[in-house]
């Protein structure tokens, strides 16, 4: 479940590659519902509605059928439905996926990482989580997701070995080291130089522990006094 939303708190999950299965036919358009069950359930109740409004027949009750679309609208409307699938079409335009009746299994790797950042980019979770986000990305597309990251207003959390995506965007690092979390407050340039003299002052304290016990070691070969 990549989308879980409990109390006020919500989180959206990245994927490092995208879901899909081998038969699947799914376009560009409607991957977004692969994240959005509940938007596919209402969009798809409101197209059948509209379409019995277009072409009423004698068993369609009318005004059933207007007073449940005005529901179906006030509910994508409260699940900001709407929104998000604008944002999500324009990312991928932004990104350069003009055509969004493609089928996504056609996409090379670089497309279809296209799709995952504009899913992230336009989630209204509270936390986005991104999995290593730029693999198989062309480096003007890169550019425009680290623009789009260093403008966001969004709490987000990352996995990454891209050095230079993490100096420029990010403002705190936390290093899983010899089993300890090492949490730092600042970009990862600025850790490396806070690891950088922790290691000098590591080494520093080692030279002094050893002159320490090379003195202790020549006093205690002395004999006592």
């Amino acid at each position: 479940d990549v989308y879980k939303r409990q109390g006020g708190f919500s989180v959206f999950l990245v994927p490092q590659e995208i879901p899909l299965r081998e038969d699947d036919d799914i376009k560009i358009k409607n991957y977004i519902f692969r994240f959005y069950q509940q938007l596919e359930k209402i969009t798809s109740e409101l197209e059948a509605i509209n379409l019995k409004l277009e072409n009423p027949s004698s068993d369609d009750n009318t005004q059933n059928l207007v007073h449940k679309q005005k529901t179906l609208l006030e509910e994508m409307e409260h699940q900001q439905g709407w929104n998000i699938i604008q944002l999500y079409e324009s990312y991928l335009k932004y990104f350069g996926l003009e055509d969004l009746q493609k089928k996504v299994i056609s996409l090379s790797g670089g497309e279809k990482k296209k799709i995952l950042l504009s899913l992230g980019l336009s989630a209204p979770s509270t936390l986005i989580l991104w999995d290593e986000p730029t693999n198989h990305l062309d480096l003007d597309t890169i550019k425009r997701f680290e623009e789009e990251l260093s403008t966001s207003q969004k709490t987000f959390l990352m996995i990454s070995h891209d050095r230079y995506l993490l100096s420029k965007c990010t403002s705190r690092i936390v290093h899983l080291n010899n089993g300890q979390i090492d949490s730092f407050s600042g970009n990862y340039s600025d850790y490396l130089e806070h690891r950088e003299l922790q290691e000098t002052e590591r080494q520093k304290l080692v030279a002094k522990l050893k002159n320490s016990l090379k003195r202790e070691t020549e006093w205690m070969r002395q004999g006592i006094k």
